[in-house]
């Protein structure tokens, strides 16, 4: 039987999981997912678009990688690389298929309830204006750096936590393996903001220390607009 607590956290946990079967298996990954929100009434068609778009840049570019993140991927020290668009270009590019996949998972469960709620054109604002404030948060703390960033995290970063301000008090949730049992866990979105939040700030710590190659600061810089 699940544990029921009655908190402004939302805390509920218990050793069962949740009855959608297709939300286990990212649960049981770590990924959050969502329990009650609220029901989307539109289709997303930009989130989608996007998605798409990002999948099909991600799978031709795995072919030949390092000439695709060598070439379009953005370089602080070169951040003016054709006429600028690396920060648009690097957007497109993902490390791996885990990078790939793990973006295009927060992407397509957040993005949709944005896009109803902004409408597209705000919706594709708030990923430009993020991805963008990332970039520059991660140039700007190493300018003469010569490695190049890529990814779409600083602007899935802003849908992220417009999602968990708008909607704070909806239910995510994930499993986490206590011994040889998986036990399921339910929190607010608020919650899951601080724990992210906190994450990424330990995360730019240890990138500023050279010991990271993943730009937390980039995750951070993106929820700068919103």
């Amino acid at each position: 039987m699940r544990e029921k607590r009655d908190d402004p956290a939302g805390f509920t946990e218990g050793p069962d999981a949740t009855k959608d079967w297709w939300k286990q298996t990212p649960a049981v990954l770590g990924l959050p997912v969502e329990v009650d929100a609220p029901e989307q009434k539109s289709r997303p068609w930009v989130t989608w678009s996007l998605c798409l778009a990002i999948l099909a840049v991600g799978l031709v570019t795995m072919l030949n990688l390092e000439f695709w993140v060598k070439e379009y991927g953005l370089v602080p020290a070169q951040a003016g690389r054709h006429h600028g668009l690396t920060s648009l270009t690097s957007f497109f590019l993902h490390a791996g298929f885990v990078h790939l996949l793990t973006n295009l998972y927060f992407l397509l469960i957040f993005g949709p309830k944005v896009e109803e709620f902004l409408g597209w054109p705000r919706y594709l604002l708030v990923i430009a204006g993020a991805a963008f404030a990332g970039d520059l948060l991660h140039i700007t703390a190493d300018p003469k750096a010569s490695i190049p960033i890529i990814g779409a995290s600083g602007g899935i970063s802003g849908v992220l936590v417009f999602y968990a301000l708008q909607f704070p008090r909806v239910r995510l949730g994930l499993m986490f393996r206590v011994w040889f049992e998986f036990r399921w866990i339910e929190f607010r979105a608020w919650v899951w903001l601080l724990i992210w939040l906190g994450l990424q700030l330990i995360g730019a710590a240890v990138q500023l220390a050279r010991m990271s190659s993943v730009s937390s600061l980039a995750h951070l810089g993106g929820p700068c607009p919103v």
